[in-house]
């Protein structure tokens, strides 16, 4: 492996750690404070939850576009096989073509 790529995944392996502790402690937080003592309008607790709420709510309809997107295109290559081949570049490398002077 290059240090580059040794450096990246490093670094989405870091990212993805912070990503599973920040759901594990948004959740707990959640939890924990689901019963507080509410002190009514502008109590930071209710704020902050209703923020991981609408948070987690965005995660769940990007999810949802995302898998609806992934379907379609899945519909697409199944329908149209060829559909790939519109768009493929070519070149004399993808040619195979041989360069000889």
């Amino acid at each position: 492996m290059t240090i580059k790529s040794e450096k990246k995944r490093v670094l989405t392996l870091l990212l993805a750690a912070f990503f599973v502790v920040f759901f594990f402690l948004s959740t707990a937080f959640m939890t924990e404070e689901a019963h507080h003592d509410c002190v009514g309008d502008g109590c930071p607790i209710c704020m902050q939850m209703s923020a991981l709420q609408n948070f987690f709510k965005q995660l769940d309809t990007g999810a949802a576009l995302t898998a609806a997107v992934l379907v379609l295109h899945l519909i697409f290559r199944c329908m149209f096989p060829r559909w790939d081949s519109f768009f493929l570049v070519t070149s004399p490398v993808r040619l195979k073509v041989r360069m000889n002077n």
